[in-house]
């Protein structure tokens, strides 16, 4: 039988613990309240840090599959034309393609 718990051992580092302060949202007659509505703002240095934090605890939750993630990485970049066009599909009026450029980031 195992266990599990929240606490961290001492294999394993402690997840970064964000701060929280109540803000008070309303909309459509709906009230809730959001404890990290404070991370939003992408200027402030606490949050900053915090993000911070976050990233380099992933990093080293994630550093032992490293060379797997980057022999994925190339699998696939492996498998799609850097530059490529759809087929052009008519839509009322208009003709509209999808077009991607080679070292530009898509989403």
């Amino acid at each position: 039988m195992t266990t599990s718990s929240s606490h961290s051992s001492p294999l394993m580092p402690t997840p970064p613990r964000a701060k929280r302060v109540p803000h008070r949202l309303e909309h459509h007659g709906h009230v809730r309240t959001d404890e990290y509505y404070w991370l939003r703002d992408r200027e402030n240095p606490e949050v900053l840090a915090y993000l911070q934090a976050e990233n380099e605890y992933a990093a080293t939750l994630r550093s032992h599959t490293r060379e797997l993630e980057q022999t994925l990485f190339e699998e696939i970049s492996g498998r799609i034309q850097p530059t490529d066009l759809s087929v052009p599909f008519r839509l009322g009026d208009f003709w509209y393609y999808t077009r991607y450029e080679e070292g530009k980031e898509y989403a």
